[in-house]
């Protein structure tokens, strides 16, 4: 997990550690070790990080799955 581009994405977006924990429907605690790597965070916390932070595939990938993620056109 490429925490330091997450982290940049939420500040560029306005959003604070606590926001985002409300989002996820976590404490600010569980939330900041989740940023840090230290908890993984599930997939459904992935879609809303992702939705809210307004990601792109490209950025989902780098964040979530250290670009490892291949893009299929189906």
């Amino acid at each position: 997990m490429n925490t330091n581009l997450l982290k940049s994405v939420r500040v560029k977006n306005g959003k604070t550690q606590t926001d985002m924990a409300s989002l996820i429907e976590k404490s600010i605690d569980t939330y900041a070790k989740k940023e840090r790597g230290e908890v993984y965070f599930t997939p459904a916390e992935m879609v809303r990080v992702s939705r809210t932070l307004n990601l792109t595939f490209s950025e989902f990938n780098d964040i979530f799955f250290n670009s490892e993620l291949q893009f299929c056109n189906f």
